[in-house]
């Protein structure tokens, strides 16, 4: 991955947390209908940033205990914690 293509990726995780936090501000909670929320544990994987990818599914873990999230998502959780021992 050229540092170019990291630098995309990480600004679209940065943009996706700001997103959830201005809902979390604006309305007491989040209304995630369009489902954001699964796409940072992604390109946690394509960085090969695990730590930051656990820290992450940690907050959603917390923060979403119903939500069981779609089959890509639990294997990309899987996968990071493979790759974090």
């Amino acid at each position: 991955m050229t540092p170019k293509q990291s630098q995309r990726l990480i600004k679209k995780i940065a943009d996706i947390k700001r997103a959830l936090a201005a809902e979390k501000r604006k309305l007491g909670g989040y209304d995630d209908s369009r489902g954001p929320r699964y796409l940072p544990s992604r390109y946690y994987l394509q960085l090969a940033d695990y730590k930051a990818g656990l820290a992450y599914t940690r907050w959603f873990a917390k923060t979403f205990p119903e939500d069981i999230g779609f089959p890509d998502f639990l294997f990309g959780w899987a996968v990071l914690l493979f790759k974090s021992g």
